[in-house]
């Protein structure tokens, strides 16, 4: 069962949550600014346009998605997440809407329609964290940049996790328990010419570790 506050039509598969409480959003579009270094900790996927020879379709949410992991050869466990992605100039950046995200086992399904989410879901009882998740997009950046911040939040603290044996992400492995992704759509803008290359990328930056560039 969900916990007090939770919105009626939000889900989260994982260990039940115990409460919630809203978040004020945080504005982290500078790490652009950062080099990054492409590895393969961080991937993108978005249309499957094999049959359409590269083609995609006018007027319909494309999707997208975002995949990272913590180093399977890693010896501590990461307790923050950032993801960045500067929307491509054909994208109408209002039609942006958030889609699943998901780290090691806890699945969540943001509210249709939603262009920014915001929540503090309590996993103290069984993760000895709070799971503070604020995601969404920035239409006065040029071009529009979409964030999400996921923490473990130290209940006794309230600052991001320090304990690197437990946490968001441990080492990845076969099951993917150190893996995790963040998804949305977007539709292209009116008026976008035939034959116009739409790009996308992002970034992930996992605790304090130089940022993981996705392939474009």
């Amino acid at each position: 069962p969900l916990g007090a506050g939770l919105p009626a039509d939000f889900q989260v598969n994982g260990p039940g949550p115990v409460g919630a409480d809203p978040f004020q959003a945080l504005d982290f579009s500078k790490y652009f600014q950062n080099q990054g270094e492409a590895t393969t900790l961080a991937s993108i996927t978005g249309p499957q346009t094999y049959d359409t020879g590269g083609f995609v379709p006018a007027a319909k949410p494309l999707p997208y998605t975002v995949n990272f992991e913590n180093d399977p050869g890693a010896t501590t466990t990461v307790n923050q997440v950032q993801v960045v992605t500067q929307l491509d100039p054909a994208f109408d950046a209002t039609t942006f809407r958030l889609g699943a995200i998901k780290v090691g086992d806890i699945t969540l399904t943001v509210p249709g329609g939603q262009s920014f989410f915001t929540q503090d879901i309590d996993f103290t009882a069984t993760r000895g964290f709070i799971l503070r998740v604020t995601a969404g997009i920035d239409l006065y950046q040029k071009p529009a940049t979409a964030t999400w911040l996921i923490q473990a939040i130290d209940p006794l603290t309230g600052d991001v996790l320090r304990d690197s044996t437990r946490g968001l992400l441990g080492p990845n492995n076969a099951g993917g328990a150190g893996a995790g992704y963040v998804s949305w759509t977007a539709e292209l803008a009116a008026g976008v010419a035939t034959g116009t290359t739409v790009s996308a990328s992002a970034r992930v930056i996992m605790d304090t570790q130089p940022p993981e560039m996705t392939a474009t």
